[in-house]
């Protein structure tokens, strides 16, 4: 491919970078990627690049403010919690007869949400890391099919199939046998069913790194 004005500008960051740097093959190999793409491709691979440093300074932002925000939250759900059981031990000595008591049905039922709540705190943490290590997708509907092509031959994108799994309430029906007409009550029960997953072309580690090459060291 031809060099185009556009690059210029790339090729004297990369060369300045290259002298910096220690000897290794990407001294070798990313002169000759740069050689091979045009200024479109590297734009919409800069976009994809930055993008991802936006979004993981945003999510590790969010994620270092959760952490502090985390005690306060614990306290607060532990204290509803704890009020609760108060309530519901209250109930159950108010009780004279051995029949269901809807009402304090409903209290365990809250206070269940609260322990699932508070159980959900560790998965949260985790699903923060998760989504800051993300690679990041390419928009494919500014490519044309011939770049796309040239991209992975470079080794700069691929394609990815990604499971993942979406959370599905099932309401599970049970009797109560406690009074004498008996009745039916319904407990909520929260699933990860994997049911399909995403196809995308991604940026790749080389892809980032030939990038980051190109760019003027902060």
């Amino acid at each position: 491919m031809e060099e185009s004005d556009e690059l210029q500008d790339k090729w004297a960051i990369l060369l300045a970078n290259m002298v910096d740097s220690e000897q290794n093959i990407e001294n070798h190999v990313f002169p000759y990627i740069l050689s091979q793409i045009s200024s479109n491709e590297f734009a919409i691979l800069e976009n994809v690049y930055d993008d991802k440093l936006q979004r993981q300074e945003r999510l590790t932002n969010e994620l270092n403010q959760f952490k502090i925000d985390l005690p306060k939250i614990v306290e607060k759900i532990e204290a509803g919690i704890e009020d609760f059981n108060t309530q519901i031990q209250k109930r159950k000595e108010e009780k004279k007869e051995q029949v269901w008591d809807r009402d304090l049905w409903k209290l365990e039922r809250e206070r269940d949400e609260l322990k699932n709540e508070l159980k959900s705190l560790d998965r949260k943490e985790l699903s923060f890391q998760i989504r800051i290590r993300e690679p990041q997708a390419i928009p494919e509907e500014e490519l044309k099919e011939f770049e796309m092509s040239n991209l992975i031959r470079l080794g700069l994108i691929k394609y990815v199939q990604r499971p993942y799994a979406n959370s599905q309430t099932l309401e599970i029906p049970y009797e109560h046998k406690e009074d004498y007409y008996g009745s039916t009550s319904y407990t909520n029960v929260d699933l990860e069913i994997e049911i399909e997953s995403e196809e995308e072309y991604i940026l790749t580690e080389l892809g980032e790194l030939f990038i980051k090459a190109c760019k003027i060291k902060e």
